[in-house]
């Protein structure tokens, strides 16, 4: 990869909705050069196109994280996510070094219904559980594809924070749903599929897009880049809307951020970073303490190992329809 395909990745990750005579403009490439580039880094799966949805504008519920150290076998640890995927608010599984080597994402209406599931799993490998965390994610800051040069001082960054739920219809859930399963499709074809004119999809997507209750996106696979994922755990001692604002500031300057998230819980902050090596990670996370200057009362740092599993993560915003 050149700069030509850095440059057209930056694009679209900053502009995913653009069309690509205007995207070819705007990096002086010609239309030919920039589909021909763009198709040749979708077949390396280089990027994914995704639709994002932010959760708590669309319905009433909790997001949580079941961090759990174990000893299961690799087939007790496949009987788990097998376990997982029957379940309908089964979001992420991670599987990781350090403290815990297993994380589960998990959306869902009720908070009990986390403590359920967390008594299943404790009951079917109860001896091979040593120890579980359950935050729970009050708010999400995302820096997509920050490892590429991105300045978030300057760009836009996704957001999902606990607030009042909009306003949707039928339709536009339907149309949610649809999106977030197929976020390639066009006006035309999702028109088809709601049954509805064009003009209208196209109204409703617009307003759906402007109020960023869903939302183009494009991964990027940094591990390509010769990049590796890391997570770190902090319980600050103090962590209120200053030392918020402060830590996001901080965040939006270093391209070593992946993700901010604030949560409530036996840890307060989780950070997902993305480096080159432990040098690099040791030095950002030394760096980064040395800035926030607040006490941290404990605190973890674990490798993000690639193998993952996802769920639905559909289920809590409309039901299993």
């Amino acid at each position: 990869m050149d700069k030509n395909d850095h440059k057209i990745l930056k694009e679209l990750i900053l502009n995913p909705l653009e069309s690509r005579p205007r995207m070819a403009k705007r990096l002086s490439l010609s239309r030919e050069v920039l589909s021909y580039r763009i198709k040749k880094m979708e077949r390396e799966k280089i990027f994914e196109y995704w639709s994002v949805i932010d959760i708590f504008k669309v319905a009433n519920i909790v997001h949580f994280w079941i961090n759990i150290k174990h000893s299961l076998t690799a087939l007790e640890e496949a009987e788990l996510v097998s376990l997982l995927k029957g379940r309908p608010i089964f979001n992420l599984y991670l599987q990781l070094v350090g403290t815990y080597n297993t994380v589960i994402s998990c959306i869902l209406n009720q908070k009990d219904d986390i403590y359920t599931l967390i008594s299943q799993i404790d009951a079917r490998f109860k001896n091979k559980i040593s120890s579980f965390s359950v935050p729970e994610i009050v708010e999400e800051h995302f820096f997509c594809g920050h490892f590429l040069g991105i300045d978030y001082t300057q760009h836009k960054y996704i957001i999902w924070e606990k607030k009042e739920v909009i306003s949707l219809d039928p339709l536009d859930l339907k149309i949610i749903k649809t999106l977030f399963e197929y976020p390639l499709l066009n006006n035309i074809e999702l028109a088809k599929q709601m049954k509805v004119s064009i003009d209208t999809t196209r109204s409703r997507v617009k307003k759906l897009y402007q109020e960023k209750v869903v939302m183009p996106y494009v991964e990027v696979d940094f591990q390509k880049f010769g990049y590796s994922a890391f997570m770190y755990f902090g319980n600050l001692k103090c962590l209120d809307s200053a030392m918020k604002k402060k830590i996001i500031t901080y965040a939006q300057m270093h391209t070593c951020f992946r993700e901010v998230l604030f949560c409530v819980g036996e840890y307060n902050l989780i950070l997902n970073l993305v480096v080159k090596d432990t040098t690099e990670l040791r030095d950002s996370i030394v760096k980064f303490k040395s800035f926030i200057q607040e006490t941290i009362l404990t605190d973890n740092v674990l490798i993000i190992l690639p193998e993952r599993e996802r769920g639905l993560r559909l289920h809590a915003l409309f039901g299993k329809g």
